[in-house]
């Protein structure tokens, strides 16, 4: 359907492979306890009185990108945002996110007492594959029609780094596997719910 296998890279990928080593603490078992630390983290997260903060932070302050008409007084612009262990900035391999639901190219970042990220959105958000199931399931996309206007979101938004790759004249889009929602995208792609396991043995 999408050519040789050989065509194909997986390289997005492996960065995260190190981390799924570290969860792994015996010799047995090996994907059960991938699953077990991974429901451990979700429970984390999900958890108002254990959820820790953002670590987020503005770099390189400058002068010249876009900002919203409405905001007054005193503006600060910023070109790189540090957000969760993820760094996005107005440039071409990472200025792809993915926020409130839109697939978006980073063009500035703006703080004016509200935190804005300042964007173009693609118009065309399709499924990438439909086979053997939809790709936005693991929020894989294609991509298109890019607008020429710039759209301002709201830092509230939950932001998810992604991967713009070429393809034909459309990008196909993958979300970094380590940004957030990735604990979810995980169990997703293993077809194994995000839940608590019974005890591992100690060798585990």
């Amino acid at each position: 359907m999408h050519g040789n296998l050989d065509l194909i890279s997986v390289f997005p990928y492996k960065n995260f492979l190190g981390q799924l080593k570290k969860m792994v603490r015996g010799p047995c078992n090996a994907l059960t306890q991938v699953i077990r630390r991974l429901s451990e983290m979700d429970h984390i997260n999900s958890s108002p009185d254990l959820c820790c903060q953002t670590d987020k932070a503005f770099r390189l302050e400058h002068e010249y990108g876009p900002v919203p008409q409405s905001t007054s007084g005193e503006v600060h612009q910023f070109k790189v945002l540090s957000m969760d262990g993820m760094i996005v900035k107005p440039l071409r391999r990472d200025s792809c996110i993915k926020i409130r639901n839109e697939v978006v190219l980073v063009e500035n970042f703006i703080d004016g007492g509200i935190e804005y990220i300042a964007g173009k959105e693609h118009r065309c958000k399709e499924p990438f594959f439909v086979y053997p199931f939809d790709s936005r399931e693991l929020g894989i996309y294609k991509v298109s029609n890019l607008s020429m206007n710039v759209k301002y979101f709201q830092m509230e938004e939950s932001v998810q780094k992604y991967i713009r790759l070429p393809y034909h004249d459309d990008f196909d889009v993958v979300p970094l596997i380590h940004s957030n929602e990735s604990s979810e995208s995980i169990g997703i792609f293993l077809n194994c719910p995000i839940s608590p396991l019974p005890p591992l043995r100690e060798s585990e």
